[in-house]
């Protein structure tokens, strides 16, 4: 099943803020995803004041397998979408999945650290005190692949996002590509596209 990272800037006329707005649409060709998308932004952000406006949709391919500490595993897009729904009254700790750290930096394409000890080992010890270390505990991630643009979106379910760089680097697709400089970040909403 084809899936698109989308992202849509939408802008404050009036006052010339702007927010990007990013979710992973699955089902559905690059066309269909981008027209669908459009409207899902129209219908949740415009109103008929004109005072919000849609600048620059863009679209990214995610990568079709699931990366995990384990290897590369199918996607299964709606255990995924499901996995992100957490109960009201419940709130996620991301601080310890490691989001504010330099993955990029941490988790260099050469010199990989063989394993996670040893990736634990060549951070500073106050960082690696802070992230989640327990496997039994994981978060979903949106790694960004880039070259001189974003070239790749790959979901990634780890630890932390050290351990998800980390796997991409050691399992993911094609050497090269999977060398290229990383930003990882929570994952974004999933959402099934539905054409009409």
């Amino acid at each position: 099943m084809s899936a698109y990272f989308l992202t849509g800037e939408i802008s404050r006329v009036t006052t010339g803020g702007s927010s990007l707005v990013c979710i992973i649409g699955t089902g559905a060709n690059e066309e269909a995803a981008v027209e669908w998308y459009q409207k899902w932004l129209s219908e949740g952000y415009l109103d008929d004041t004109g005072t919000m406006v849609i600048n620059d949709i863009a679209t990214t391919p995610v990568f079709n397998q699931l990366i995990t500490e384990n290897g590369c595993v199918p996607l299964d897009w709606k255990a995924l979408a499901d996995s992100q729904v957490t109960p009201e009254d419940s709130v996620p700790d991301d601080f310890d999945a490691g989001f504010w750290l330099n993955t990029q930096a941490l988790v260099p394409a050469e010199n990989l650290p063989n394993n996670f000890e040893d990736l634990r080992n060549s951070i500073p010890a106050a960082d690696a005190a802070e992230l989640n270390w327990n496997p039994e505990k994981t978060h979903l991630f949106v790694i960004k692949a880039f070259q001189e643009r974003i070239e790749l979106i790959v979901l990634a379910r780890a630890r932390n996002a050290l351990t998800a760089a980390w796997s991409w680097r050691h399992f993911g697709w094609e050497t090269a590509v999977s060398k290229h400089p990383l930003v990882v970040e929570p994952c974004c909403q999933i959402v099934p596209i539905v054409v009409s």
